[in-house]
């Protein structure tokens, strides 16, 4: 288990269950597929008993989609970050530290491809 999957599960203990469901549910399904990706099965397990069936599907769905894709390592960390502060309830915080054009705020990840490595 990574860091942010250590502090993510601190938080979410210490919130009341409705507290973490309310906001684990308002983060988008791509944010949660990608912050999950780094915890084992009963570690994410604690985290998707708060959706209900309809949306743990889709982050299901993100989770197999996402697999199929080589994700650069910055996007799971933002997303880690993103959970983190919906959790903390200052998700609507500005992020000056973050650079324009990250790609989770707007759900849209740019999967790696050969030919921008060769690029790089």
């Amino acid at each position: 288990m990574n860091d942010h999957a250590v502090t993510l599960l601190r938080i979410l203990r210490l919130l009341t269950p409705i507290e973490a469901q309310n906001r684990i549910m308002a983060t988008p399904d791509r944010v949660l597929a990608l912050a999950l990706t780094a915890m084992d099965k009963q570690e994410r397990d604690l985290f998707l008993n708060h959706l209900s069936q309809e949306k743990r599907r889709r982050v299901d769905e993100e989770r197999t989609l996402q697999s199929r894709l080589s994700i650069a390592p910055r996007h799971y960390y933002a997303a880690a970050e993103l959970l983190l502060k919906q959790l903390t309830g200052s998700a609507g915080e500005a992020r000056p530290d973050t650079p324009a054009g990250s790609g989770t705020t707007t759900g849209y990840l740019r999967p790696i491809s050969s030919r921008r490595l060769k690029e790089k």
